[in-house]
């Protein structure tokens, strides 16, 4: 946590000075892979303290590949994040865009991304580091059963759900055939 004391001029022309505690973690990377030809994306379930704190059943959260970034490269770490998480080494990255995780309370910036899997980009086992306490089980579903799990609630994280949602409207639904 950092607190910071700042002025700020108010709409109506006033100076108000605000003390805020701001969370600093560092920023972040997330990546969504889909393979086109099955119409799927690659997620991953694992547990989460959030999701056992929250009441969630299963004490799991079904996301797209995260990570906080080590370097100031946000596509090293992505490219690191996808290896070691999934066992995959995409051979390209499309950033989406980047967003304030909770510009209320927290200065993380993530960076969001695309990339295609297929049995050639598997160089490994993934699963997640076990240091940092990764159990990590990979699950491939369709790109439609990730839109209602969105709307089930079985996904529930923001950064997933912003990545799925941008790749249905934008990719998805732009490779399939549309009824005459």
């Amino acid at each position: 946590m950092v607190r910071i004391e700042y002025e700020q001029l108010a709409r109506d022309g006033n100076i108000q000075t605000i003390d805020r505690d701001l969370l600093n973690r560092g920023d972040g990377v997330t990546v969504l892979l889909y393979n086109l030809v099955r119409g799927t994306v690659l997620l991953l379930r694992q547990p989460r303290i959030i999701a056992t704190v929250s009441g969630f059943d299963s004490g799991e959260t079904i996301e797209a590949c995260n990570g906080l970034m080590e370097t100031a490269n946000p596509q090293e770490c992505a490219l690191r994040e996808v290896e070691e998480e999934t066992g995959h080494r995409p051979t390209s990255l499309v950033p989406i865009g980047s967003f304030y995780a909770s510009p209320g309370s927290s200065l993380e910036l993530v960076h969001i991304f695309l990339a295609e899997y297929d049995h050639h980009t598997r160089v490994g086992e993934g699963g997640g580091n076990a240091v940092e306490g990764e159990d990590i089980e990979l699950i491939e579903i369709t790109v439609d059963e990730a839109m209602r799990w969105i709307l089930d609630g079985r996904i529930r994280d923001a950064r997933t759900i912003l990545a799925i949602q941008y790749f249905f409207l934008r990719v998805w639904t732009k490779q399939r055939p549309h009824p005459s």
